[in-house]
């Protein structure tokens, strides 16, 4: 869950507005939005009624739709701005708030909104914002970089060195995703997309326990697996994707590998500490494959 901050432009007094993303289907272009304003005095009870609701329990859900607000045609912006967990989340993040609130939500005649948040992950990439319902991951921005993300028009790879990926998919399948719309442009981000690791290149047990955990239907489990097998020095992996009109249909097949490695700071030291730097490994898609009906088309990188 993600935390956002009141807003004068935006915030009832003496309310809390709760919005609720959803992924309903594997195979999708952006996630179903609900979003409630209630009394404060409601919101536990509100709470508690969607993860009732998604745990398929018996809920009050229903109780709730006076407070429904009808914006399935906003898109919200959320910028991480907390400084409390990542200083550089509010040094680097602020500014690029103000930004696309100043001069892009305000002139978007109410289709955008542009909210201050709490982190979601990734402080070494401030300043990070998560453009929804869509679901990208955008990181290192630039304000010459913001026309093109906002507008989505423009060169696409003037992007891709702030593309963290998107959120529908796994760590291995979002470098091979990023790679794709490099190729597809903009069209590509209204797709319907799935994704799928086949295998991946680990060490030790988790050479062994990989194959067999990978076919146990939980997602705890899968979770799991998914972050302890990130440190994997390869990978195979497969996007199913769909055009929104249908008339357009196929699958990718790519595999990643590493070339290398940077030396960063995970996180900003605190106050008093050093700054600690770790290498990290750098990815690259070594084979991208393109099947549309059976005429596959293939590239080398």
């Amino acid at each position: 869950s993600v935390l956002i901050a009141p807003d004068a432009d935006y915030s009832q007094p003496g309310h809390t507005r709760v919005i609720y993303y959803q992924r309903l289907h594997n195979h999708f272009a952006q996630f179903e939005k609900q979003e409630f304003i209630v009394l404060e005095t409601e919101l536990i009870r509100l709470a508690t009624a969607l993860m009732k609701n998604i745990m398929r329990q018996p809920n009050e859900l229903s109780h709730f739709q006076r407070y429904h607000q009808d914006t399935s045609h906003i898109r919200d912006i959320m910028v991480c701005t907390h400084g409390n967990i990542d200083a550089a989340c509010a040094r680097f993040g602020f500014p690029i708030y103000k930004t696309l609130k100043n001069k892009y939500a305000t002139q978007s005649g109410g289709t955008l909104r542009v909210w201050r948040c709490s982190h979601f992950g990734g402080h070494k990439f401030a300043p990070t914002l998560i453009d929804l319902p869509t679901g990208q991951y955008w990181g290192h921005l630039e304000p010459d970089v913001l026309d093109t993300l906002v507008h989505r028009r423009g060169n696409v790879s003037q992007l891709r060195s702030h593309y963290r990926g998107w959120s529908g998919l796994s760590k291995f399948e979002q470098i091979a995703e990023r790679d794709i719309w490099m190729q597809q442009g903009w069209d590509w981000l209204s797709y319907h997309k799935s994704g799928k690791t086949f295998r991946k290149g680990l060490t030790g047990i988790k050479r062994y326990l990989y194959p067999l955990l990978k076919w146990v239907p939980l997602k705890r489990v899968q979770g799991f697996l998914q972050q302890w097998t990130d440190d994997a020095i390869w990978a195979e992996v497969s996007i199913d994707f769909t055009s929104p009109d249908q008339t357009v249909s196929g699958t990718y097949q790519a595999r990643i590998e590493i070339c290398g490695e940077v030396t960063t700071a995970a996180k900003s030291p605190k106050k008093g500490e050093e700054i600690q730097l770790a290498a990290v490994p750098q990815y690259r898609v070594s084979r991208l494959e393109k099947k549309v009906g059976d005429r596959p088309k293939v590239s080398s990188q």
